[in-house]
């Protein structure tokens, strides 16, 4: 769309302050929207962690240990799975949260969108689970799932 020379001429007569240099071309579009989801991945990241060198400090109290986390309590997931018209397959998985604001000391319910991705194999109960726990690794929250439920699902192996 952003190609189309209708478009981009609507866009000019739209702001006649806008010259056609300054209208991205699909690659350059790709690459903001790209750079600008990672820059928002990392922020996400870091608010859904807890940050664990607080746990080297045996005075560190658990109430003090609260303030430097942002999403408290546990994280919670839906999930979707479905197909497209050329039976392409999705999985689309939004964590839920409760988050602390350090500064006002208040609450607030958090919801986003994790993961968004191709599922290449059947709808199997193991392949969901791998592609669902492979989502929340890669949102750096794995350590904040249930333990014993990783392992049941094999993604995980106990310690003996």
């Amino acid at each position: 769309m952003i190609e189309c020379p209708k478009f981009r001429s609507l866009l000019l007569l739209l702001r006649p302050d806008l010259a056609e240099k300054n209208i991205p071309h699909r690659t350059r579009l790709r690459e903001s929207i790209i750079e600008a989801w990672k820059t928002w991945f990392e922020s996400l990241k870091i608010e859904l962690s807890v940050h664990f060198f607080l746990l080297s400090y045996p005075t560190i109290t658990y109430s003090n240990f609260l303030g430097h986390q942002h999403a408290v309590g546990k994280i919670s997931f839906t999930a979707d799975v479905w197909s497209d018209q050329n039976r392409a397959s999705f999985l689309c998985v939004t964590a839920h949260w409760i988050s602390r604001n350090s500064a006002s000391n208040c609450l607030a319910f958090k919801n986003t969108l994790i993961g968004f991705h191709c599922l290449e194999d059947s709808h199997t109960g193991v392949h969901l689970a791998k592609a669902l726990f492979g989502i929340i690794n890669h949102a750096g929250i794995i350590h904040r799932v249930c333990f014993s439920l990783l392992c049941c699902l094999g993604l995980l192996h106990k310690r003996s």
